[in-house]
Formats: structure tokens, sequence, C-alpha cells
């Protein structure tokens, strides 16, 4: 159980965006897209496993302090950071055979991934805004990975869209951080004491008005037939949704907490991509 945690499941909502490629393309319909589509899927999670390994061994003196990272497995001390060495290096050995199976520019994104992860683990995490800027670097390689893989165009509104939306969750992010732990923030991270949360929700509310307007116009330039627009009502839900709950007194979770535990915000994301599946395969 302490080395599921370790992986952080919940995290892995995030590598979904993998399939974005997959759905705009209209690929869905075809079983080896999809079967590419999931198995690059699969091939992040290992990724991004490593990662939160390697970030959590870095960071686990940090965390022994927070209140709620310090129940993380290695800061606890339930798993030791030799054994979690060991285990990550099975998940590399792992990730080495998963890559065979895609090509020299796939595993290139995954190069780029690993090193922006990296680069923002050991120091850029506490500088201001460049931290949730890597963040974004990260979702949208995510996004560029999964149009490789399928070797389809994907909108450059999408690419802008991704980086807002992915931006809007890395502020939620900081946001959630400096509520949760007050007055301590600074003394878990240097950057959080730069950051205020008047700073952080006056970019927030940019973001959340560059995301919309930037999906909104790739609803409208990318197909003739205009009833993809029908979707704008489930992206704007989503984001009113998610901004109404980090804005909320109370709120502590992080992004990828407050999709999974929150039913309407994950039901209307269901519905948005059953409809965009939908609404393509009419148009």
């Amino acid at each position: 159980m302490n080395y599921i945690k370790l992986i952080r499941p919940k995290q892995w909502i995030k590598n979904s965006f993998v399939f974005a490629a997959l759905i705009f393309s209209k690929k869905f319909i075809e079983i080896d897209a999809i079967e590419y589509s999931i198995l690059l899927f699969i091939y992040f999670t290992i990724i991004s496993s490593i990662i939160y390994i390697f970030n959590d061994i870095n960071d686990a003196d940090n965390d022994k302090i927070h209140p709620k990272k310090k129940k993380r497995p290695i800061a606890s001390g339930a798993i030791s950071k030799r054994n979690a060495v060991f285990f990550m290096c099975i998940l590399i050995i792992v990730s080495l055979i998963i890559s065979i199976h895609f090509d020299i520019g796939v595993n290139i994104v995954i190069i780029l991934y690993i090193i922006n992860n990296i680069i923002y683990t050991t120091g850029f995490k506490n500088y201001i805004i460049i931290d949730v800027m890597m963040i974004s670097i990260g979702f949208l390689l995510r996004v560029i990975a999964g149009a490789l893989v399928l070797e389809v165009y994907i909108s450059s509104w999408i690419i802008i869209c991704t980086f807002f939306l992915s931006m809007l969750m890395g502020l939620g992010k900081r946001r959630s951080e400096i509520v949760y732990l007050e007055d301590s923030a600074a003394s878990h991270r240097h950057n959080l004491k730069l950051y205020s949360i008047k700073l952080i929700d006056y970019m927030l509310n940019i973001c959340v008005g560059c995301t919309l307007i930037t999906y909104t116009l790739y609803s409208i330039l990318e197909y003739d037939n205009k009833i993809f627009m029908i979707t704008n009502m489930f992206v704007f839900y989503g984001i009113f949704r998610y901004v109404y709950l980090i804005f909320s007194e109370d709120s502590c979770k992080m992004p990828a907490e407050i999709i999974i535990e929150d039913k309407p915000l994950l039901i209307n994301i269901l519905s948005f991509g059953i409809s965009c599946i939908l609404i393509l395969l009419y148009i």
C-alpha cells in the first residue's frame, strides 16, 4: 500500500491530456490509435511516478514539517530512501521497455518532460511564476506527445488553451498551499512567501478568461459546422465550478483531488468528452 501511495495514483488523471489528440483528430474510431494512446498514457504514468519518487526523496526533509505531506511514505519513514531508489529503478527499466514501442519524436518529448520536472524539482519550483509555467509545460508536452504518437495535426488553439488551463490548475495549487499552510507556508517553500492570495486571484482571473476565450475560438474557427460550439457550455461550467471550489473558504485540496472528489465536476468532464466524441462523429 505504501508503494502505491508513493506513486500518487490520484495524480494520474493529469496524464489524460494525452487523449486530447485522439478525440479532436477523430482517431477514437481506430483501434490502433486507441491502443497507442492508452499505452502512451501508461508510459506517462510510469514516468510521472518516477518523478514523484524523485521529488519525494529530494523533498523528504521539507515534507516532514508539512502537516499533510509528512504522511507521505518517505517523509513518514514508511519507505526508506534506499528502497524508494530501488523501486524507482524498477520503474525506469519498465519505462525503457515501453519506450521501444514509440518512435524517436515521442521519446524526445518524454525526455523533455523528465528534464523539465528535474529542473523544477531541484530549484525552479522556488521561483515565483516560473514554477507554475513549468508545471504548464508538463501538460503541453503530454498533449504534444499524444499528437505525435498518432501523427496527427493538433490545433494551435488547443495548445494555447492547454497552457492557460494548466496555468489555472497550477495557480490553484499554489493558492491551496497558502490557504492550508497559512503563516508556515514560507517555511515549507521559499516562493510561497512571494505569492499572495491577492496576486494569485488576479492571475487566476486572467487565466480563466484566456482559457475560455481560446477554447471558444477553437470551437468556432476549427469546424465549419457550428454544432461543436455546444461543448462550450461544458467548458464554461467546468472552469467556473473549479474556480468556485478553489475559492471556497475551507479549500486546501490540490487540483487533482478536486477533480476526482467533486462529483459535479467529474460528471461534467465525462459529459464533455462524450459530447465531443458524439459531435465529431456527426460532423
